[in-house]
Formats: structure tokens, sequence, C-alpha cells
């Protein structure tokens, strides 16, 4: 990132702030692991904004081919501990990636993009990014 947005490092500074307790708040449930099972179609997964890996680690227990990225390094750590790798990468960046069954946008990262333009971006890019009849999973969580 060259030009680090006011947005961007307000959430910076609040993921830095959470990391230690980021797994007891953005716990996966049973609930979301059967819908997982259920949803989601294919091998290859694009976890977008994968935190500490959680949904990562469920999905690779599962036998599939998980991609995870993420831009807050104390969460990428927080992943590797569980054996998880995230790729240090900005959600807009997706278009550098190989093509996916599925990916997966869960919690609240979409509205971390700070514009209209940006959210728009990222929709486009993501539709690019999956194989014919793949799917785009979206999650906002109104707190």
């Amino acid at each position: 990132m060259s030009d680090i947005t006011q947005n961007q490092k307000s959430m910076k500074k609040f993921y830095d702030d959470i990391s230690e307790k980021y797994d007891l708040i953005f716990s996966l449930s049973p609930l979301h692991k059967t819908f997982f099972a259920e949803e989601i179609k294919g091998k290859k997964v694009l976890d977008v904004g994968a935190g500490t890996g959680n949904l990562s680690q469920y999905l690779l227990g599962e036998n599939y081919d998980v991609t995870a990225i993420d831009i807050n390094e104390k969460l990428i750590n927080k992943a590797k501990e569980k054996g998880v790798e995230v790729v240090n990468m900005s959600m807009l960046d997706i278009d550098q990636l190989a093509v996916f069954n599925n990916i997966v946008c869960i919690g609240n990262t979409l509205p971390h993009l700070d514009s209209k333009t940006s959210v728009q971006l990222f929709l486009q890019k993501a539709y690019g990014q999956l194989t014919q009849k793949g799917k785009l999973i979206l999650q906002i969580v109104n707190f």
C-alpha cells in the first residue's frame, strides 16, 4: 500500500488492538460449518479477509484447496501459529491470483473498503476470479 488512507489506519489499529481476542470475537460456529459444508462446491476456495485463519483451518481440514488473504500482519501471524498460511494481500488485488470455485468474504471484510467504487471494483474482480458456476459468498455483520 503506497498511500495508506485514514480508513486503513483505523482498521489496522482496530484489528491490532483486538488480535489477542479475535478468535473469541469472531469464532467459527457449528452453524457456520454446516452452512459452508452445504454451500461450498468444488475444491478451490479463496478466503478473503481470513483474519486468524479460522475458516481456512476448517476448510483445509475438510480437504479443500484454500488460499487465504488478509492485510493485518498480527492476524496473519496468529493464523501462522495455527499452521494456516495467510498471504498479505489486499482484497482489491485478487485478480493477481488463480481462479476459484468459491470466494468467501465473511465477517465484516467488505465494509472495510472505503468507497462504493472500491466495493464495486472488488465485486467485479471477484466475479472475474470465479470459475464457470463459481460461487461468491458474502457476509455483512450488523453489530
